[in-house]
């Protein structure tokens, strides 16, 4: 076989892509444990000592993200309703729940936060039957961000 004459100067470009390919930032988390669900008792906004503790480990959560050069990109907060009572009033409820806990982090993450009420129109079904205590809740939904990506 003849030997064929490589340019020198490739090898360094193929070095300078494989080190560029190397130190891309990981951008993407698992938005699965980033989901936090408190609950509320029958016709209830107030946050119970449980939905406190768990909101504050929530914080937490956060605060230790943010020292590790990761940013939150956003808060969704979902409220929802079990089927009692009327759809205006469960609909108000289910608002509610979700402001009572926007409110705990507005301070520090005012504008990424979204918050919705759902009513009843989201229930939870179990066996074919709505599970009354676990429709009675928030859903809260962190997207995280590395620093770095957010060029």
């Amino acid at each position: 076989p003849n030997p064929v004459n490589i340019d020198p100067s490739v090898f360094d470009n193929i070095g300078n892509i494989v080190n560029n390919i190397v130190n891309i930032p990981r951008c993407i988390f698992d938005n699965n444990s980033n989901t936090k669900t408190i609950y509320f008792g029958n016709g209830q906004s107030n946050l119970t000592d449980q939905a406190v503790a768990t909101l504050n480990e929530l914080e937490k959560f956060l605060q230790q993200q943010e020292d590790d050069d990761v940013d939150v990109k956003s808060i969704t907060i979902e409220g929802h309703a079990s089927s009692p009572g009327s759809d205006a009033s469960n609909q108000t409820l289910s608002e509610n729940r979700a402001q009572e806990v926007s409110d705990v982090f507005y301070a520090d993450y005012g504008s990424k936060i979204t918050t919705r009420g759902y009513g009843e129109t989201r229930l939870v079904i179990e066996n074919g039957v709505e599970n009354e205590a676990k429709s009675r809740r928030v859903v809260i939904k962190v997207e995280l961000t590395k620093n770095s990506c957010n060029n």
